[in-house]
Order: structure tokens, then C-alpha cells, then sequence
């Protein structure tokens, strides 16, 4: 047997998987192939932080980030929300997305 360990939340601790000899040779094979896809949670970046050594904004943070930098108002919509009503503003505008990677979210 194999154990595999990873995260699913920092609260919760590492969380270990056992799989069996020939499955991890199957899952090591594709992995080394390039085959692997790694399918990762909404909280995957949880407690990250980016270049700037800064929390990664998550949520309503983000949610408001994303809309005051598109020009829009900010009432505690849900990201979903706000990612859908910037959308056409981002692609017809080329400073915006520039402008947010330079905040570095």
C-alpha cells in the first residue's frame, strides 16, 4: 500500500489516502507521462499568499476588488455575481486585466 497525503482545508489538517501497489504505479506513470491532471477544490489557494507575500484575496475581497477595477460599485455581491458582470467589461477593456495582475490578487 501506498499513502498519499493532501490537504482539503489548513482546520482540518493532512488528510491520507491509501491506494494499492498497482494503482500507484499506474498514477506515478501518468503523472512522469504528463498525463496526470491535478483537479483542484475553490479553496485550493486558501492561506496562500502571492509575490508580494500578501493574503491571496478570496471571496467578497476579491469579489470587490474585481469590480471597483472594472468601475463598477461594490454592494456585497457574490464573486460569481461580479465575475459575470465584468466579463465583457474585461475583454473590451486591454488596461484592466493588466491593471489587476499588477495588484497581484
Amino acid at each position: 500500500m501506498l499513502r498519499i497525503g493532501f490537504m482539503i482545508h489548513p482546520s482540518f489538517g493532512m488528510v491520507v489516502m491509501k491506494i494499492d501497489e498497482t494503482d500507484a504505479r499506474y498514477l506515478l506513470g501518468q503523472i512522469r507521462a504528463c498525463e496526470a491532471i491535478l483537479v483542484l477544490g475553490a479553496g485550493a489557494s486558501f492561506g496562500g499568499k502571492n509575490a508580494a507575500n500578501e493574503p491571496i484575496k478570496m471571496g467578497q475581497d476579491l469579489a470587490r476588488t474585481l469590480a471597483l477595477s472594472a468601475g463598477l460599485p461594490y454592494a456585497d455581491e457574490p464573486l460569481s455575481d461580479v465575475y459575470e458582470a465584468i466579463q465583457f467589461i474585461i475583454y473590451c477593456n486591454e488596461s484592466i486585466p493588466e491593471r489587476l495582475l499588477r495588484m497581484r490578487l
